[in-house]
């Protein structure tokens, strides 16, 4: 058992068509034989599931597609993450450094402290530049967050029974 609750609930199972063959009287008198096609997923018994439950179903492929590239920008993230701390590591060095040149001669100290401050300066710009990407990694996770959210909240079962209610009618 999980010592947490699970993000997503997930269940593998296979869609099973069958067809079967109506028969319907018609206001004529005549009757009319039409071909339904039921789609079924049937769920094993340690499925995570409780009856009245909505649910979605996507394909599996779909699925860890997206588990896929949510893995690969969570890695690019955490090695952002590190970049972005050894940078700071190198700016706290460098911090250092101009204070050890402050302790020096006047002479070889402005020197070296311009060196440090252009440094410094293309550090920080390399470490704003990395910010932004992370805000932009950030807002695409979001944004796709809110893609599923709003997938979930759409309700497919209603829309896909919804066909299937007008594709009986006729």
């Amino acid at each position: 058992m999980l010592t947490h609750e699970p993000l997503i609930k997930i269940s593998h199972a296979k869609i099973r068509c069958y067809q079967r063959k109506q028969k319907r009287k018609i206001k004529s008198g005549d009757i009319h034989t039409y071909t339904v096609t039921q789609h079924m997923i049937i769920l094993k018994q340690d499925q995570p599931f409780h009856c009245d439950d909505e649910v979605t179903v996507i394909k599996s492929e779909d699925y860890f597609k997206m588990d896929d590239r949510l893995r690969k920008q969570k890695k690019e993230y955490n090695e952002f993450l590190e970049k972005m701390y050894e940078q700071e590591a190198e700016i706290n060095k460098l911090k250092k450094v101009v204070e050890s040149f402050e302790k020096r001669d006047v002479d070889s100290k402005l020197k070296k402290l311009k060196e440090s401050e252009i440094q410094l300066k293309q550090l920080k710009y390399d470490y704003e530049n990395k910010v932004k990407e992370l805000v932009k990694v950030k807002k695409e996770l979001e944004s796709k967050n809110k893609v599923i959210e709003e997938l979930e909240d759409k309700g497919f079962i209603r829309r896909i029974m919804s066909r299937f209610k007008d594709h009986d009618e006729e």
